[in-house]
């Protein structure tokens, strides 16, 4: 019986050991008591990598650590910290489930690089090609902060000319660009917002420039001297927390005074959400209520509606109804755009034009009901608009073809078409061909 007895007793402390030898191997949490959020964003981005703990109000150990307090509700205790096989150290917002941070310092597997946008990771392969990622950080506004292991920092942020997202260079050298950033701030009473804010550099067709943004409310731009030439607040909503403030303080302190008072003469427009400096004296604005672009010397300049009912009138005919008379308007980093609408029963031709009435785009689309159709711009307006080398390349390679939209860049100073709706036509400004893509193909350099 005393046998028996130290047998159970034995089993029972065996028992005992094991059961909280188990229970101290377990995770704080289950992967089911993260947010959907959460769930989804592991499933995706980790979907080999076990969890090896959940914790609450700590980073989690290689080993794992336990927290005493299980609320999982926030209240106190916003960040989820979620350890994965491999070293891979995850922080989401326990509140909604939003990642916040990623850290791997061996390097994030390949399928975590699909947190980037496909054509950033391209790009940065490109630029650090025998380089690890390390770590993501969510920048909310201001994109995803990305860290190397050759201690390099980039950033997946946004395009200044245009919607959509490039590569970022967040390690910022020039100190002559330094020199005059330093300058604006001080002068704009800018230096302890930009302080705990995100600035990049970055490159696209139409040059390279610095963006800085400070929190949820307001992007500011530069040119690659230095020089301001934007400012943006990102919604109205946070413009009475500090966009408009700051964008008001940058209009006075940045703009002649001439400018200043041609807009108080138009009376109240609202809050203001861009303001961008173009050269030659000209500024372009979007308000609450209207946009304006205004020149320092001639005041408010007028749309140049009656240059493009002309081209209307030279290529269509006078029954095209102008949609809009003044325009739909683009205040751009880089340029001030309009774009017109005119109608003929179901037909809809649209013009995009600088300031001056230049074309920079013209399109034509059939339209009925749910239902829309492109339809071929008529060729005297193809053999009107475009330099005498690009009709001849067309004649010579696409002869009969029909042409569906023109596109003039400004910026990049050169033409592009949409060919048969199969293939676009890259020229520059002198009209020498430079490339084709077919659509839904790689580019080609040669020839039609």
């Amino acid at each position: 019986m005393r046998k028996l007895s130290l047998i159970l007793l034995l089993s029972v402390g065996m028992a005992t050991f094991n059961g909280c030898d188990e229970k101290e191997r377990l995770p704080e949490f289950t992967f089911f008591d993260l947010p959907a959020a959460s769930q989804t964003f592991l499933t995706e981005y980790f979907p080999d990598n076990e969890i090896v703990s959940i914790g609450i109000d700590k980073r989690q150990g290689t080993r794992g650590t336990r927290s005493e307090n299980k609320d999982v509700n926030a209240n106190g205790h916003p960040f989820f910290y979620v350890l994965l096989q491999g070293d891979i150290h995850v922080v989401f917002a326990a509140q909604g489930g939003d990642w916040i941070s990623v850290e791997a310092a061996d390097g994030m597997p390949l399928s975590a690089t699909n947190i980037l946008n496909g054509y950033v990771y391209g790009k940065l392969k490109e630029k650090e090609p025998q380089a690890a990622i390390t770590a993501f950080y969510s920048l909310n506004g201001p994109g995803i902060g990305i860290t190397l292991d050759n201690g390099r920092n980039y950033a997946q942020t946004h395009l200044l000319a245009y919607g959509g997202v490039t590569l970022g260079e967040a390690d910022i050298k020039d100190e002559d660009f330094k020199s005059k950033y330093n300058e604006f701030l001080k002068r704009n009473k800018l230096e302890a917002a930009a302080a705990n804010g995100h600035l990049f550099k970055i490159t696209e067709d139409e040059g390279t420039a610095y963006r800085l943004f400070i929190g949820n409310a307001l992007v500011v731009s530069f040119d690659e001297k230095g020089e301001w030439i934007h400012g943006e607040a990102f919604d109205w909503s946070d413009n009475t927390a500090g966009g408009e403030r700051f964008l008001t303080g940058i209009g006075e302190n940045e703009l002649p005074e001439s400018i200043g008072e041609a807009i108080r003469g138009v009376g109240n427009l609202g809050k203001i959400r861009i303001i961008a400096s173009y050269g030659n004296g000209n500024y372009g604005f979007r308000f609450e209520k209207r946009d304006l672009l205004v020149n320092k010397d001639k005041g408010i300049l007028p749309p140049p509606s009656e240059i493009v009912d002309k081209l209307i009138a030279d290529y269509y005919d006078t029954s095209y109804k102008s949609y809009y008379p003044q325009g739909i308007t683009l205040v751009g980093a880089y340029e001030y755009r309009y774009s017109f609408l005119y109608e003929n029963k179901n037909t809809r031709i649209l013009i995009d034009t600088d300031p001056n009435g230049a074309w920079s785009s013209i399109k034509a689309v059939y339209i009925e009901k749910d239902y829309s159709v492109d339809l071929s711009l008529p060729s005297k307006m193809v053999e009107g608009l475009l330099p005498e080398k690009i009709l001849d390349y067309l004649d010579t390679y696409y002869k009969g073809s029909k042409v569906y939209s023109l596109i003039r860049h400004a910026q990049v100073r050169g033409y592009s078409l949409n060919i048969d709706e199969r293939h676009m036509l890259y020229f520059d400004e002198d009209g020498a061909f430079l490339r084709m893509v077919q659509f839904g193909k790689v580019p080609s350099d040669g020839q039609g």
